[in-house]
């Protein structure tokens, strides 16, 4: 009995090992029938894989169309390493992400792929072969992947990414023909893999090189003054965001930064209107992959273009701020230095301290009402702006005065001739009323800004 066992589990392993090897032959084979069929594309900086295939009646090289979009001069080099010199470069008319390098008569009899298979729903979750070629050692190698969706110009493949693999054939295991082009994005995320459908391509026509690759400087252009624009604008930030903490601190902030960020602003505006219109009419005759790259790019710089309003409000908020400070730090400078200011010198009577609680908390009642009918107002739509402005920088200036007035009347407090508990009692009374304007201040600014959200064009 156990020999039996014994030999059973040996003809099953002899079985799996001859399976295994002729997988490993057929794959082999089915690797060498494809690889002399393929192309090594190199461009200025960077090099990807293409196929010789048979499409519309000519002979050529077929990859996608990153590398030619990146590159000046195109280099295109079989597997043994011999120069296929190309005469035309053909693109399809609808402009999706693939180019065809056509190539002369002299390579009729060049062995290619066939490119003509018809793809139907048939072909969803079919097994396929992708290959791609590394760099280090220029080797092709191949992978096995699954179709998970078909698009009208797209099919989606289920496969981990390898390098390398950007403008090789998606090859069918039904007939050995090629389905599409490996399209890999530049940060090389996880899967779907994306492949560029080749049978539905229509007309193909041909590619003016002297305009193509203008049009790729003005996109280099854009993205480049995109990313200038951003460092640009993460400075100001980084500057406002100084300037916001020392006038939180009150620790001396630099008006003359906000005034130069600020006319920096508006000028970096006025400029990129004009560059706008210019960009908008030399890219009216892109077509394709360029055009696709150039919406890109300027959907980018329009994003720009509209946040730069937002910074120059918030940079003029910002200055008001630190205006603000540097009155109340002159106004406390000439409490603390001058000689002739009375109330410096002594401390209030309790009646005096009476009658200003009493003037402040009438004070703070009025700006509340004030407040509550610019929101009614506002919802009935005959807010006054300017009104509530004058509004705001009273209760600013009557903060600012009941701050000081609290520091005078602590400053005389060891010259109080009355009841000092009672003397105490008032002043933290007043202190508390001065909270309470701190905290109308917030308000009134929360209620400005619900005005502008209502009206955009109110802003400054």
């Amino acid at each position: 009995m156990r020999d039996s066992c014994l030999l059973r589990g040996k003809v099953f392993l002899a079985f799996f090992i001859v399976f295994a090897l002729v997988l490993s032959v057929e794959a082999r084979r089915r690797r060498e029938r494809v690889e002399d069929k393929l192309v090594y594309i190199s461009g200025d900086k960077d090099k990807q894989i293409g196929f010789i295939t048979v499409t519309h009646g000519i002979t050529a090289v077929a990859s996608n169309y990153t590398l030619l979009a990146d590159s000046k001069t195109i280099v295109i080099r079989d597997a043994a390493g011999k120069v296929l010199k190309y005469e035309e470069v053909m693109v399809p008319a609808d402009g999706r992400n693939i180019v065809f390098f056509k190539l002369g008569k002299s390579y009729i009899d060049q062995p290619f792929l066939i490119s003509e298979a018809r793809i139907t729903d048939a072909f969803l979750r079919d097994k396929v072969t992708l290959y791609g070629f590394k760099e280090a050692s220029g080797r092709i190698f191949d992978s096995s992947a699954r179709i998970i969706k078909l698009e009208p110009t797209r099919i989606l493949l289920h496969d981990r990414i390898y390098p390398g693999m950007n403008g090789g054939p998606v090859i069918s295991r039904r007939d050995g023909k090629v389905l599409g082009i490996i399209h890999l994005p530049a940060d090389l995320k996880e899967p779907p893999i994306t492949a560029v459908r080749i049978d539905t391509v229509g007309k193909l026509v041909k590619l003016d090189m002297a305009r193509f690759h203008k049009q790729k400087k003005l996109i280099h252009e854009i993205s480049a003054r995109h990313e200038k624009m951003r460092s640009t604008m993460k400075n100001w930030q980084t500057q406002l965001g100084g300037v916001e903490r020392d006038v939180r601190r009150k620790r001396n902030p630099e008006p003359g930064k906000i005034n130069r960020m600020l006319a920096g602003c508006k000028q970096l505006r006025k400029d990129l209107d004009g560059q706008l219109d210019k960009w908008e009419n030399d890219g009216k005759q892109m077509t394709g992959y360029l055009k696709n790259k150039y919406d890109s790019e300027m959907k980018k710089v329009k994003q720009v273009r509209n946040e730069l309003p937002g910074i120059e409000h918030q940079l003029v908020l910002t200055g008001r701020k630190v205006r603000n400070v540097m009155t109340e730090q002159d106004s406390a400078k000439k409490l603390e230095t001058s000689p002739d200011n009375e109330i410096n010198k002594s401390a209030a009577s309790l009646a005096d301290l009476d009658k200003e609680i009493y003037a402040y908390k009438a004070m703070l009642k009025e700006f509340y009402q004030r407040r509550g009918d610019f929101h009614r107002q506002m919802k009935r739509g005959t807010a006054s702006i300017d009104s509530f402005n004058k509004l705001m920088k009273k209760a600013q200036k009557a903060t600012y005065d009941l701050r000081f007035k609290i520091k005078s009347y602590r400053a005389g407090q060891s010259s109080v001739s009355v009841d000092v508990r009672s003397y105490e009692k008032k002043i933290r009374y007043l202190e508390r009323l001065l909270r309470d304007f701190e905290k109308l201040n917030t308000r009134l600014e929360s209620s400005k800004k619900a005005y502008y959200k209502r009206h955009p064009s109110a802003k400054e």
